[in-house]
């Protein structure tokens, strides 16, 4: 039986711990987070900056959201340096049309937004 790698995602945003690297996640790695619900969540997805984060992930099976398939969490510091969050649990529907609303934006956002879009480019070619 192979032994599988768990990292927990810490309860709260810490600005200084770093994000598993991709090449650190393999199939024999699984990603957990404890939501403020006290909810297990399965992480598919952890995005790390310095001062926030996005999660994303499928809520282990439970009563409390049993028609949601989906979880996705950003967690920030405001101004004040307090931590905040916006959390969402989604259906199927729900997540198909977040999806598909943040694809209209990102396309519409080409002629708003045409400067930072040209400097987002640049950005990636130089990588």
């Amino acid at each position: 039986m192979i032994k599988k790698n768990v990292i927990y995602i810490p309860e709260k945003l810490e600005t200084y711990v770093k994000a598993p690297e991709q090449n650190d996640i393999n199939s024999n790695t699984i990603i957990k987070y404890v939501n403020l619900e006290k909810q297990q969540i399965s992480v598919v997805s952890w995005i790390r900056y310095p001062s926030y984060d996005l999660i994303f992930g499928v809520p282990d099976k439970g009563k409390r959201h049993k028609h949601e398939i989906g979880f996705f969490e950003y967690r920030f510091k405001n101004i004040e340096g307090k931590e905040k969050r916006l959390s969402l649990y989604v259906d199927i529907n729900e997540c198909k049309e977040i999806i598909e609303g943040f694809k209209l934006i990102l396309e519409k956002s080409k002629s708003n937004s045409s400067n930072l879009w040209k400097e987002y480019e640049k950005s990636r070619s130089t990588k």
